[in-house]
């Protein structure tokens, strides 16, 4: 059926190699409406989804842009105006002679690809974690021959610390579901926060949160861990890592009546209301 929404946020596609997108109207011909990416810096490579890095494809109708799985895009249009398109998805055909099981369970251009073993790609590594973080219990089971590269949180880690913004975010909100089950896999997220920023490199109001441990709900050790990546990924211009951090600034704030860590959440909600986050905006207005 059809589908209707202003826009949708910056992303990566997990299970499309390549995606055509065709205008169908002439709402993206100003180059201020329509499908976007964002600005990739020039030195380290790094991108951040940002919405002062977006960049529009100006288009006319029959217009046609193609795109390949890792890069960084997403769609906006303004309040008013109708955007229509044609979107087509590109998966590869499925080999039913090839044995390896893997291939046919996740996208084999991800778990085949030459940069996967020398952890050098963070858009890979966060790509192939959320596509197998997608998969049911039975199709993971067949990944367990390779668990040691194809672990979903392994492969976050790994993306976030290469300052991988969606991978910052994604381990904040793993360790506040409490997914980090191992004593090693605490250690290895902390090792990975540390070499972000060390400890007595914290901002003031940060380590503030880990103080005596006043909440006693969840482990203060991922609650540590969650609130670190955060930071990362709100520096990155993650509009969800900004409202968590905040969230959890608040609700300190509420508790020890600290106004500058009340402050604090208060330009983090402003911060991710810019980039168009409702629920930062209803935060801020209470």
């Amino acid at each position: 059926g059809d589908m209707n929404r202003n826009g949708i946020s910056a992303h990566y596609d997990v299970f499309s190699r390549v995606t055509a997108v065709v205008a169908l109207d002439e709402v993206a011909s100003d180059g201020r409406n329509g499908l976007f990416t964002t600005v990739v810096d020039a030195r380290s490579g790094q991108s951040s989804n940002h919405k002062a890095l977006r960049r529009f494809f100006p288009l006319q109708c029959g217009d046609c842009v193609i795109h390949t799985w890792d890069v960084l895009h997403g769609v906006d249009v303004e309040k008013g105006l109708d955007r229509t398109s044609l979107i087509v998805w590109f998966d590869e055909e499925e080999d039913d002679n090839n044995d390896d099981e893997k291939s046919n369970v996740v996208s084999p251009w991800l778990v085949n690809h030459p940069a996967l073993r020398d952890g050098s790609n963070d858009v890979l590594q966060f790509v192939l974690a959320s596509a197998i973080s997608s998969l049911d219990e039975v199709e993971r089971s067949l990944l367990k021959n390779d668990a040691d590269i194809l672990d979903a949180i392994q492969l976050y880690l790994r993306s976030a610390s290469q300052r991988n913004t969606f991978a910052l975010t994604r381990m904040g909100s793993l360790c506040e579901e409490g997914a980090l089950h191992s004593l090693g896999l605490q250690e290895s997220s902390l090792l990975v926060a540390n070499s972000l920023r060390p400890f007595d490199k914290l901002p003031s109001s940060i380590k503030h949160l880990f103080e005596g441990n006043r909440r006693q709900c969840g482990d203060a050790r991922t609650l540590e861990l969650a609130v670190r990546f955060w930071l990362e990924g709100a520096i990155g211009g993650s509009p969800l890592a900004q409202k968590a951090l905040a969230d959890e600034l608040m609700l300190e704030a509420s508790q020890s009546q600290n106004a500058e860590l009340r402050l604090l959440a208060a330009v983090l909600f402003a911060l991710a209301a810019q980039q168009g986050d409702d629920g930062a905006s209803e935060s801020l207005s209470r």
